[in-house]
């Protein structure tokens, strides 16, 4: 990337990611004036936010709802149902009474981060290999060879992945830091998509949630409005 001098381009912010948390900041920077870029190893934007297609049918394999805690996210919630992108599934569960209102994507939930990304310059298929800086500017490197040069970064990977950007561009946290990482865990999380030959015999809003054994969620793709 070159400017108009011939020396490389500066942006004021890069943000490795393209789930929810990064198109989150890369809208709320834009908003406020930054020259902003969002750059992620998927195909495409949405993280977390994943869905897949298989024959016919369609799956949300990887958040299945949307809970609204907070006043702000529950204004951006409504921004996105009056965009036709997201709706409520449910507000009560078997079991759960009391329980918060659950908002999925429509079709799926990867229509809210299409939706999140329009008007941003997000590059997709762009795997990060290290990170570096001087006392002025960060510099990413891309698999492609690129280099992105920006004033500040904000990385929204996965704490495994940061760590291994960081030290293949010889960053150095302060050892507080450091371990604050350190203590982050992780548990492997397996979603299994099938396509039934009968309805399935899940009673509405079609979720079944599990405390014991290996299986945690159950859900109905058809009766959410998935598939």
């Amino acid at each position: 990337m070159n400017d108009d001098s011939g020396s490389q381009q500066i942006i004021d912010v890069l943000i490795i990611g393209a789930g929810l948390a990064g198109l989150a900041a890369a809208s709320d920077l834009k908003s406020q004036g930054r020259n902003v870029i969002v750059v992620d190893k998927g195909r495409g934007p949405g993280g977390r936010l994943a869905s897949r297609h298989i024959a016919n049918a369609s799956f949300d394999n990887g958040a299945q709802f949307m809970t609204t805690r907070h006043p702000r996210f529950l204004s951006q919630v409504q921004q996105w149902i009056e965009a036709g992108v997201a709706e409520k599934w449910y507000s009560s569960f078997p079991g759960h009474p009391n329980s918060h209102a659950r908002y999925r994507g429509v079709p799926t939930m990867t229509a809210i981060a299409k939706n999140l990304a329009v008007g941003l310059d997000v590059r997709c298929s762009n795997q990060v290999t290290s990170i570096s800086s001087d006392e002025s500017f960060w510099f990413t490197l891309l698999e492609n060879g690129d280099t992105i040069k920006s004033r500040a970064l904000i990385v929204t990977s996965p704490v495994p992945q940061t760590k291994t950007l960081l030290a293949a561009g010889n960053i150095q946290l302060s050892s507080h830091n450091q371990q604050r990482l350190d203590r982050i865990t992780y548990e492997s999380c397996l979603s299994v998509m099938a396509i039934l030959d009968v309805p399935s015999a899940l009673n509405p809003p079609g979720a079944l949630m599990l405390t014991e054994g290996p299986i945690a969620w159950i859900s109905d793709n058809q009766q959410k409005g998935v598939s």
